[in-house]
Parts: structure tokens; sequence; C-alpha cells
């Protein structure tokens, strides 16, 4: 199941690094914290744990049980923005989308990958 493994790897990582980077880098998107009533710092920590966890599921690709840790934290990361959308900032279904189909992706990377240890 390498093939598969890889690619899960690669789309999660790609999902969670660019989102990451940009909430480390650019104050409008820290900005969007206030919209969910969340603190600004917080902002800078999860980029933080975006862009880790995209490293680990990359090198999840060639060692299954950080697969499985990159897995849960990207789902975890995911539900946290699917609810901010949904709960907190009460923004429509389509908003939350991008967060609950990478949150898919991370889980099939947690399934696959302990197939593999």
């Amino acid at each position: 199941m390498g093939i598969v493994v890889t690619m899960l790897a690669v789309v999660l990582a790609g999902g969670l690094a660019i989102p990451g980077v940009t909430k480390l880098t650019r104050e409008e998107v820290r900005l969007r914290f206030e919209h969910f009533g969340l603190p600004l710092r917080l902002a800078p920590l999860t980029g933080v744990a975006e862009v880790a966890t995209a490293g680990l599921a990359l090198v999840g690709i060639i060692w299954a049980p950080v697969a499985v840790v990159a897995g849960v934290a990207g789902a975890g990361l995911m539900a946290g923005a699917a609810n901010a959308h949904l709960r907190r900032a009460r923004d429509p279904l389509r908003a939350a989308v991008p967060a609950i189909a990478l949150g898919l992706v991370a889980v099939a990377l947690v399934v696959i990958s302990v197939g593999d240890l």
C-alpha cells in the first residue's frame, strides 16, 4: 500500500503546509481568527502545528508509525477547523468542506498506515 500512503501523505502535507505557512507569515490570515472568536495568539501556534504535521506526514511515507501520528494530528486539526467554521463562526457548510475533506484524508492515512505497522 506504499503508493496509497504516499498519495495520502502528500495531499495531507500540502493541505496543511500551505495554510500553516500563511498563518505564520500573513497578518490578514491571522486576523481571520477574530472571525472565529479565537485569540490572535492562537494563529501562529496553529500554523506551527500545521507545518509540523505536514512534515510528519512526509516522514510517514517511509515510517508507518509516524504516518499514524501525522494522521491523528491532522484529523484533530481539521476537526478543530471545521468546528471553528460551523459552530464558532456559524459559517455555511461550504466554508468547512476543505477542512472536512482534509480530515477524511488524515483518517484514511491512519487506517491504511495502521495496516502497515
